[in-house]
């Protein structure tokens, strides 16, 4: 009897707490972007196609949420038709948070375990960031919600969204008057991986292999679940305007695949599954009748970054 009166006082107790008892902070990361830049590709050399896979992880609600876990498997084939002799170019593939990276060319490993490197030269970092500001915030959120960067918050006055530059030439003024350490302590830190690819007469293959820090937001949670997944949101960017400086040809196309399993909700009795649920900024995706994985393919870039979300519920 005394048994049973403890556990009923235990549950009134449960139940009379304010629902604001229950809660604690939601696990948020803040995800990166990347893209390969070439602001002086020669003459003779044509983009004819451009393919992307992305891998989403699978988490588990009984599991901590670290940072490594939120990352995506990113592979980003580049189709290089080289018209002359063969010839060697410089390649800058930009990001944030990046991992590792494997290069290859036409096949073969020219690069393993290539670490990103931060951009220090100060004139270069400044315009790496008025490009993305410009392209990233004043065209994209015409068509997409603005994407979500406290960190460019940071630099304006008093940390507030409100106080924030409202033209470009206003967030030049204001990037000028701060040294690149500041900058990259308080906006983007820009990582770079730079390597030379020699490229054949003819049809060449780069591919790019890395793992992105995505974007997570935790869903439904309380001080009884250890990760929140019902309701939560993953997604990257991957910049496109850079692709815009490299000569493409008439049948140039952009195809996107996203393999994207469900998350593991970790029950008392029993596991269920979260399906994902796919959008990008770009439309036309279609998803595979047996299987998570969704697709588009494109004959041009219809915006300047490509903000890939998914919705798990």
């Amino acid at each position: 009897m005394k048994v049973l009166h403890a556990m009923l006082c235990l549950c009134w107790l449960l139940l009379s707490l304010p629902a604001s008892a229950n809660l604690r902070a939601p696990s948020q990361i803040e995800g990166g972007l990347s893209t390969m830049i070439q602001s002086q590709v020669p003459n003779g050399i044509t983009l004819t196609a451009e393919k992307m896979q992305v891998r989403f992880p699978t988490l588990r609600s009984d599991q901590y949420l670290h940072r490594d876990d939120a990352r995506a498997h990113v592979a980003v084939h580049y189709y290089l038709h080289n018209d002359g002799a063969q010839r060697e170019l410089p390649i800058e593939f930009l990001g944030l948070d990046l991992g590792a990276a494997e290069i290859r060319l036409n096949g073969q490993v020219i690069a393993a375990d290539l670490a990103p490197q931060a951009v220090t030269d100060a004139n270069y970092y400044r315009e790496l960031l008025l490009q993305v500001i410009e392209h990233y915030v004043w065209e994209s959120k015409q068509d997409w919600p603005m994407p979500h960067y406290p960190v460019l918050y940071q630099l304006c006055s008093e940390r507030d969204e409100s106080t924030c530059p409202q033209t470009l030439e206003a967030w030049r003024q204001l990037i000028a008057q701060m040294d690149t350490a500041t900058l990259q302590q308080n906006a983007l830190a820009f990582q770079i991986y730079a390597f030379h690819i020699a490229l054949v007469p003819g049809d060449n293959i780069l591919e790019v292999n890395y793992r992105q820090q995505l974007s997570f937001h935790e869903g439904y949670h309380d001080y009884f679940t250890d990760l929140g997944l019902d309701g939560a949101q993953m997604g990257f960017d991957y910049l496109l305007y850079p692709a815009e400086s490299w000569h493409r040809s008439e049948q140039f196309v952009f195809d996107l695949e996203i393999i994207s399993p469900p998350l593991i909700d970790v029950g008392w009795l029993w596991n269920s599954e979260l399906p994902a649920r796919m959008s990008t900024n770009m439309g036309g995706l279609t998803r595979d009748a047996n299987a998570p994985i969704w697709r588009l393919s494109t004959p041009d870039f219809p915006v300047p970054v490509l903000s890939i979300r998914n919705l798990y519920r």
